[in-house]
């Protein structure tokens, strides 16, 4: 039975993860200035993200009880996820970063969380967090689309084409999607 620590501790990992997802396009705002609109518009949209689960929690503590199904949160891959997004934060300080590779990177881990389900409301959620649940939902899917779209404007202008086509299948396009080696692969996260 999933006790009420587990959940708050899950919730907590997704407001640190949040947070630094929005560090790191802030990042990217400050070192891409011919996209710092779209960087700096995302990275507050994470922050208050982060907000909203930050000022759930203490109004929700008492409503969440034990779980007679499996755990309302995996907190063991929330806190792999917290480490991968440090990992990367610190990693793209150190390192040459091209607008393309920052797209992409952010791309992957929009739609990783999205295959993952994270914001996933389940049956027996306090009804506060529901909502907040599907807020993030909805936001992961505008992120995913805005950089998309940006990726496939900066892909277009560069040469005249780009490897994503109409294929709609996140989880394909995941596969698919080439991970910038200067961004994952000093981390050990991903076999060279």
């Amino acid at each position: 039975m999933a006790r009420k620590g587990e959940q708050m501790e899950g919730i907590a990992l997704l407001e640190d993860n949040e947070l630094l997802i929005g560090q790191l396009y802030r990042q990217f705002a400050a070192r891409l200035p011919r996209q710092v609109r779209l960087w700096a518009g995302l990275a507050a949209e994470e922050m208050r993200h982060a907000w909203m689960l930050k000022t759930v929690r203490p109004r929700i503590s008492a409503s969440l009880g034990a779980r007679r199904d499996s755990p309302r949160f995996d907190v063991d891959s929330l806190a792999t996820f917290r480490d991968f997004m440090k990992g990367l934060l610190y990693g793209t300080l150190e390192k040459d970063l091209s607008a393309e590779g920052a797209l992409k990177t952010a791309l992957y881990i929009q739609w990783s969380l999205q295959e993952q389900e994270v914001f996933r409301s389940a049956e027996g959620d306090p009804c506060e967090l529901r909502t907040v649940l599907e807020a993030l939902a909805a936001g992961t899917a505008s992120h995913a689309e805005k950089l998309l779209k940006a990726l496939k404007r900066a892909e277009r202008s560069a040469t005249g084409g780009g490897w994503i086509g109409r294929n709609e299948d996140h989880a394909a396009l995941l596969d698919f999607l080439p991970v910038p080696e200067e961004t994952f692969n000093h981390l050990g996260y991903f076999p060279v």
